[in-house]
C-alpha cells in the first residue's frame, strides 16, 4: 500500500511539473503571429486587439491577414517580399494565401500585397482603393485604426468576383432596396391607370375640319443671344498606385504602393 501511495505521489508531481510545458506547446501550435510591429508604433493592447481581429478574418477567408511595420532602408515592397519568403507566410501552409500591409516608417511608405487566393480577389485596383481609404489615418498617426480598416476592407472584397465592381451603386443593398420600391410603385401605378375608364372623345371629335383653317401667319425676329462657355482640356491621369510583382522566391502577388 505504501509503495502504491509513493508511486501515485511521484506521478502527480511529474504531471504538475509538465503542465506548463504542455501549455506552451499547445499555445505555439494553435496561436500564430500575424502582427509584426518592428517599428514599435503600436501599444501592446493594440497589438493584442489586432491579432484577435486578424485571426478571426484569417480563419473566415482561409487567408492570413498580416501587418508589417519597419524602419528598414529597403522599400516597403522589397522588405515585404523578403519577409514573405523568409517567414513562409500563408494560411496553414508555407508561402500560401496571404494579404499583407507593410508600413515603412523610415520613408513613410505603405505597400499592400495579395498572394495566391488574395491575389485573385484583391487585384491592383482594389488594393489601390483600400490604400486610399487608410492613408488619412496613417498620415494622422492613427495606425491601429488604419490596420483594422485594412483587414475589414480587404475582407469585404472577398465576397465579390474579381470582374465585379462592388463599389458600383447597383451592388449596394440600400440602392437595390430603393430601386425595388420604385419598380413596385411604377407597376402599381400602371395597374391603376389601366383600371380607369378610357375617354372616347378627343379635341377633334366636335371640330369641323372643312370650316377650320389658319387665317394668317406671321414670323417676327426679336433677338439673337450667343453664349460662350470655356471648356478646359481634360487633365492627364497620374500614375496608378497598383503594381504587384514577384518575390525572390518566385511567388507572384498583386500590389499597391504609396506614401502617407
Amino acid at each position: 500500500m505504501k509503495v502504491l501511495i509513493k508511486r501515485t505521489f511521484i506521478l502527480s508531481c511529474f504531471i504538475i511539473l509538465c503542465v506548463p510545458f504542455i501549455h506552451q506547446i499547445t499555445y505555439a501550435e494553435t496561436d500564430k503571429q500575424r502582427i509584426y510591429d518592428e517599428a514599435g508604433i503600436l501599444t501592446n493592447e493594440e497589438i493584442l486587439n489586432l491579432e484577435a481581429i486578424s485571426k478571426s478574418y484569417s480563419e473566415k477567408r482561409q487567408t492570413d491577414f498580416v501587418i508589417l511595420t519597419t524602419q528598414n532602408s529597403q522599400s516597403a515592397q522589397q522588405y515585404m517580399a523578403n519577409f514573405y519568403d523568409k517567414h513562409q507566410l500563408g494560411y496553414e501552409q508555407k508561402n500560401g494565401n496571404a494579404v499583407i500591409l507593410t508600413v515603412n516608417m523610415r520613408n513613410r511608405e505603405v505597400y499592400l500585397a495579395g498572394f495566391y487566393q488574395a491575389e485573385t480577389y484583391l487585384t491592383n485596383e482594389r488594393l489601390d482603393k483600400i490604400r486610399n481609404r487608410i492613408t488619412k489615418d496613417l498620415s494622422d498617426s492613427n495606425y491601429a485604426n488604419a490596420f483594422e480598416m485594412f483587414i475589414k476592407e480587404a475582407d469585404y472584397y472577398f465576397d465579390y468576383e474579381p470582374n465585379i465592381n462592388p463599389d458600383n451603386l447597383f451592388y449596394k443593398t440600400w440602392f437595390q432596396f430603393i430601386l425595388a420600391i420604385i419598380i413596385a410603385l411604377v407597376i402599381v401605378g400602371a395597374m391603376l391607370f389601366q383600371s380607369k375608364s378610357k375617354l372616347t372623345t378627343t379635341s377633334s371629335t366636335y371640330k369641323d375640319m372643312s370650316r377650320s383653317k389658319v387665317l394668317r401667319q406671321k414670323d417676327k425676329f426679336v433677338r439673337r443671344v450667343v453664349t460662350k462657355r470655356y471648356s478646359p482640356l481634360p487633365k492627364a491621369k497620374g500614375p496608378r498606385g497598383g503594381g504587384g510583382g514577384m518575390t525572390g522566391g518566385g511567388h507572384s502577388h498583386s500590389g499597391s504602393s504609396g506614401r502617407f
